[in-house]
C-alpha cells in the first residue's frame, strides 16, 4: 500500500465525472436487462 501511494499518479481532471457517467449508464443498462429478463420469463401459478 505504501508503494502504491508513492507511485500514485493523480487522475485526469475529468476522471470523476467520466467515471460517474459510465457508472450511471452501466446501472441503467443492467436495470434494463434485468427487467427485460424478468418480463420474458414465464411464470406459472402454483396451486
Amino acid at each position: 500500500r505504501l508503494l502504491a501511494d508513492a507511485l500514485h499518479h493523480p487522475p485526469p481532471p475529468d476522471h470523476a465525472i467520466d467515471w460517474l457517467t459510465w457508472r450511471r449508464r452501466h446501472q441503467a443498462r443492467a436495470r434494463w436487462h434485468h427487467q427485460r429478463t424478468r418480463l420474458n420469463r414465464e411464470y406459472t401459478l402454483v396451486n
